[in-house]
């Protein structure tokens, strides 16, 4: 027991050892445990101080990873640098060291089966984690998906690896190289059906007020509720199993424009304030829609989409377009906003891992960086 975090990576051939990561002594390294507990050791004590993704390979070979690259920030795609992670291993009985890989992109999430032969996840094909293997000592890409895996883990027995992508389990068989996704099927208890109070006290964490001002949309706990001025009056009026995170009053004081998830990605819908229309799905990307800001005459939308993309809906039409591409990173973003004339969008964009200020001209369709000083400005 102690107070940083311990997270499982693997277990060894005799199913006797549990490897895991923990903060207990630095940032995070890597330790072992005997399955009846005791006190953890550390594997690697001198050169290398930030371990992680242990897995032992049969002739006691460990397989790991060193950056913060493949820990923290797994899901930063794309990055090419000195700390790109690579696919390393140790053995503590020969005390050999040796380096499979040393491409300058990310090489990482190992596994072994009971022969020997190596599974992880490389962005080298195609900038996207795909599954990798050695043959015959060459490092040889095994998918060729455009959107990424996460975290493979290849059978004992060395015939199918199992990894995750877009939000669902996938298996690839070795033999025929052909990947099959699994169909999980799950009951659900319908036990909200009945009529019930909500608390939302305190759990509002979005909300719009109508031009009319007679009417206020909000979200609570991802669900969209909508009220009189006062509050007095409020109807739940989605009920979809899908989360809500953004709403907005269009100009008709009728129609909310909200984001909600499909597929496991926040896009754009549309509603009914009074509930009695259907949802109506404006967008179907496998990317993040979000930090909408809409014009004074809501007319026109700005908002962020996935890593890279501003882009600029039409409220009357709903079709969106791209305006620029650049790098947003998917967090930490600043809201973009239209000019008073609408002939402009103010954004922000990372630079060397510091946000400048840009602004893009709708009509010339030209953007220019305002700050450009090497230290965030928001």
């Amino acid at each position: 027991f102690n107070d940083a975090a311990d997270e499982v990576d693997n277990w060894s051939w005799d199913s006797k050892t549990i490897y895991f990561t923990s903060g207990r002594f630095n940032s995070f390294s890597s330790y072992k445990v005997g399955i009846s507990g005791g006190t953890a050791v550390r594997l690697f004590d001198n050169y290398f101080n930030t371990t992680h993704h242990i897995a032992e390979a049969p002739s006691g070979e460990l397989f790991f990873n060193d950056t913060w690259e493949s820990y923290r920030f797994a899901n930063r795609k794309h990055y090419k640098g000195a700390y790109n992670p690579d696919i390393q291993s140790y053995n503590p009985k020969t005390k050999a060291y040796k380096q499979y890989t040393n491409y300058l992109g990310k090489d990482f999430w190992t596994s072994v089966d009971q022969k020997g032969n190596i599974y992880f996840v490389s962005d080298e094909g195609n900038e996207e984690y795909n599954l990798y293997t050695f043959l015959n000592g060459k490092k040889t890409a095994l998918t060729s998906f455009d959107s990424s895996i996460k975290r493979p883990f290849v059978s004992a027995n060395g015939t199918t690896v199992v990894f995750e992508k877009d939000y669902q389990l996938f298996t690839y068989d070795v033999a025929s190289k052909k990947t099959t996704k699994i169909n999980i099927s799950t009951s659900r208890n319908q036990v909200l059906s009945k009529e019930q109070e909500y608390d939302v006290r305190g759990n509002i964490s979005a909300f719009d007020v109508s031009t009319d001002g007679k009417k206020t949309v909000f979200i609570s706990r991802g669900e969209i509720f909508v009220s009189d001025a006062d509050g007095k009056f409020i109807r739940k009026i989605t009920n979809s199993g899908e989360r809500a995170l953004q709403c907005k009053w269009l100009a008709d004081n009728k129609t909310i424009l909200f984001s909600q998830t499909w597929n496991g990605y926040q896009n754009w819908f549309t509603i009914t304030g009074d509930g009695k229309g259907t949802i109506k799905q404006l967008t179907k990307d496998k990317a993040n829609n979000r930090d909408i800001t809409l014009n004074k005459t809501k007319t026109l939308g700005v908002y962020l989409s996935g890593r890279n993309e501003l882009k600029l809906i039409d409220l009357k039409s709903f079709d969106s377009k791209t305006l620029v591409t650049d790098e947003f990173w998917a967090i930490q973003n600043s809201t973009p906003s239209f000019s008073p004339n609408d002939e402009y969008v103010l954004f922000t964009a990372y630079r060397n891992f510091e946000q400048d200020i840009l602004v893009h001209s709708i009509k010339g369709n030209k953007t220019i960086n305002l700050t450009n000083t090497g230290v965030t400005e928001t």
